[in-house]
């Protein structure tokens, strides 16, 4: 796919020439390291690297600051500080271990619901595609490898990176001939309901903000959420399943398969704002029992209330 179809948007003299290419280099050689570690070791280093990250990047604390402030106004401020400290050291582990997940997914994943996986399995092509729907909590990287590893072809839609150095080395290394990677977008759409028709899998991380979406309850307030999975489904007849990672301790993990949550109901706008609702629900029960797996740094309500606490 070329870049022109994935959206990679222009960049700037000093971006294009300078901060880019930086950035690029310091991501893969990072990668390269945790690459050349054994699993446990790029896992560990990872970990520190996050910690690192946690004290450099004090604007993205703010926000989280700001997340946990709403969501839990009981929390003193060291309870909020401790969960933003753990939430750096669980990203960090996330960067250490990408390229092992692989192995990780062999040898480290406990499977709960593992029925509903072998069930996706056997009725791919033949009777039903679907949909598989998590958040960014534990190591998400690894929801479509679980998938593959159960021989569901699956297909996961992603956000660009701003930077196209990385961009391009992720695209490409992120998937392969059974899985191709979707970028959000008109493209990355018409890709997914032909992949749908075909009777495959799409995977979605559904927790963030989408702007053109409509407002649901998550986390206790009104969030713009993308209704597209529970439209296509309503209206296709399609399972959607959450499925969400949880990290036991160190690189072990357990994958959580729950129930089909589409109603047998039409394709009404109600019934696309109650199926949004529920998945919501469930992304909000994940992160009440872990808060400190989830990326509490992103700007998940209105951006104005982000812009008033920094003025304060």
């Amino acid at each position: 796919m070329t870049k022109e179809l994935r959206g990679v948007k222009p960049r700037t003299f000093k971006q294009k020439y300078f901060s880019d290419p930086v950035s690029a280099f310091v991501v893969f050689f990072f990668l390269l390291i945790f690459k050349i570690l054994p699993l446990d070791a790029a896992s560990f280093c990872g970990e520190k690297l996050g910690s690192l990250m946690g004290l450099l990047f004090k604007a993205k604390n703010k926000t989280a600051i700001h997340n946990l402030t709403k969501v839990f106004p009981g929390k003193t401020e060291e309870e909020k500080k401790r969960i933003i400290r753990e939430m750096w050291k669980n990203l960090g582990r996330l960067c250490g271990e990408i390229p092992h997940l692989n192995k990780i997914v062999r040898t480290r994943m406990q499977v709960e619901g593992k029925e509903r996986l072998k069930l996706a399995a056997t009725q791919a092509h033949t009777q039903t595609g679907g949909f598989f729907f998590s958040a960014h909590i534990g190591n998400w990287e690894l929801c479509i490898r679980v998938a593959q590893y159960f021989n569901i072809p699956i297909h996961g839609v992603y956000r660009m990176a701003n930077n196209p150095w990385i961009e391009k080395f992720l695209f490409e290394k992120r998937q392969d001939d059974k899985s191709e990677l979707l970028p959000k977008g008109t493209v990355g759409a018409r890709k997914m309901i032909a992949a749908l028709k075909k009777k495959e899998w799409i995977a979605l991380l559904t927790d963030q903000k989408a702007n053109e979406g409509i407002a649901a309850p998550f986390l206790g307030f009104d969030a713009m959420t993308t209704p597209s999975l529970a439209k296509i489904a309503l209206k296709m007849k399609l399972p959607a399943y959450p499925a969400h990672i949880v990290r036991l301790k160190g690189a072990h993990f357990k994958i959580v398969i729950q129930d089909n949550i589409r109603p047998d109901l039409p394709d009404t706008d109600e019934n696309v704002y109650q199926m949004t609702k529920k998945m919501n629900e469930i992304i909000s029960d994940w992160i009440y029992e872990r808060p400190e797996q989830w990326l509490w740094i992103h700007h998940r309500w209105d951006k104005k209330e982000y812009k008033l606490k920094t003025k304060k």
